[in-house]
């Protein structure tokens, strides 16, 4: 890893120093490269064999070249911003050029830097710059070119000479000399106003006192007279209820339903959801409201028309029907006394919109052949699935005919479709 910080002089830059301290040549120092190069992995030997950086993001030519009376060094410095720039950089190297007094171009020293200075693309308003000093020691400064540039930023090392000479100590004395002293910032006891004359005076101060008998307190029981208002309503700490006073107690109307007691109305009610009934008894009265079950079990007990369409013949009247769950049957009647214009073999009673499979039929009825009256026979009438099925002769004349009593079909089912 390369020395960080330090000027590392190439071995191109060693060999011209040889030259000009053996008087065979002169030097210029050409320019400062300010680049983005990152040279922190090689070592010093590496540094050294370098003969060129790049990129070269920021060009300083002709830098200011001096000469330290005191130390003997060279110091070669420049100041680099950011106004070529279009895209921020972090100088990670800096590198020194140098020319002979042929005009031949050398690298002749890099510095490499671990915490690199980041410049920003120029905004066009305010450059941002760097500067850096390269120092070197060469013998034969007589055949150094010097220069000092103008337009080089002010560094703090300027200023601290700049600002010279510096206020001696005996001056600093002096005017030490001339502060005050505490003795100088205390008066005497009689310039001092002491307790009675301030009691005197404050004595002479016409003010009205409070009132205390119109003052709130807060604590103690007492009445504040005439009316008050408040932005925001008293609350009682105890219960962080606000106060009820006597400035208005709230009433409440006198058709406000009580949940704490029966309630009759007299007008007719309307809700925006149905009211929920909390008891459920069997006996609850002839005034109770019937509830959801109620009426359902109601309608499951009850009397339907069967649905005909998709029976064969034609029926004079409506058939009736009503569920039997317990016993998984279905009760069927007639309010006629005849059915015509059944064809044998096609559907008689079609319960496909009730069961699922119909698992037996009896009942009473009666089948009249050419006029002949006889009792409705198991040959008669058959069942597939949830159709029930009659079958008779091929005589056009044959139709099913009730007797007197009202004839009815027991049909058994396996379950429900709904």
């Amino acid at each position: 890893m390369a020395t960080p910080n330090v000027g590392i002089l190439t071995n191109a830059g060693k060999n011209l120093i040889d030259q000009v301290n053996a008087g065979q040549t002169k030097i210029t120092f050409s320019k400062i490269i300010f680049s983005s190069m990152d040279n922190n992995q090689l070592t010093d030997d590496q540094i050294k064999a370098l003969t060129t950086v790049a990129p070269q993001e920021i060009v300083v030519n002709n830098p200011e070249v001096t000469l330290d009376n005191n130390t003997g060094e060279t110091r070669i410095r420049a100041t680099g911003n950011n106004e070529a720039l279009t895209d921020g950089a972090y100088v990670k190297t800096y590198a020194v050029y140098a020319k002979d007094d042929s005009g031949n171009e050398i690298l002749y020293g890099i510095t490499v830097s671990p915490n690199p200075n980041y410049l920003p693309e120029y905004d066009g308003v305010t450059p941002q710059a760097v500067t850096y000093s390269y120092k070197v020691n060469i013998s034969n400064t007589s055949n150094i070119t010097f220069t000092n540039s103008n337009d080089v930023y002010v560094s703090d090392t300027d200023l601290a000479e700049a600002l010279q000479p510096y206020a001696k100590t005996v001056d600093v004395n002096q005017q030490l000399d001339k502060k005050v002293s505490i003795a100088d910032m205390r008066k005497p006891a009689s310039d001092v106003a002491g307790i009675e004359e301030v009691n005197a005076k404050q004595d002479a101060i016409v003010y009205t006192p409070a009132d205390d008998s119109k003052v709130v307190h807060n604590t103690g029981d007492e009445e504040v007279a005439g009316q008050k208002t408040f932005d925001v309503a008293p609350i009682d700490k105890t219960t962080g209820n606000p106060y009820i006073t006597k400035d208005g107690v709230p009433s409440i109307p006198s058709d406000v339903a009580r949940t704490g007691q029966s309630q009759v109305f007299t007008a007719a009610q309307t809700f925006s959801s149905a009211p929920t009934v909390t008891d459920t008894t069997s006996s609850k009265g002839d005034n109770q409201v019937a509830l959801m079950g109620d009426l359902k079990s109601v309608e499951a007990s009850a009397w339907h028309q069967l649905d005909l369409s998709n029976s064969a013949g034609s029926f004079k009247d409506i058939l009736l029907y009503k569920i039997d769950k317990d016993n998984n049957n279905i009760l069927i009647i007639a309010n006629s006394k005849k059915f015509e214009s059944i064809d044998g073999g096609k559907p008689f009673i079609d319960l496909s919109n009730l069961i699922n499979n119909v698992t037996s039929v009896k009942g009473k009825a009666f089948v009249s052949y050419s006029g002949d009256s006889s009792d409705l026979k198991s040959s008669d009438l058959s069942f597939s699935n949830n159709i029930i099925i009659l079958y008779r002769p091929s005589d056009s004349n044959t139709v099913l005919t009730v007797g007197e009593n009202t004839p009815y079909l027991i049909v058994g089912y396996d379950s429900l479709v709904n």
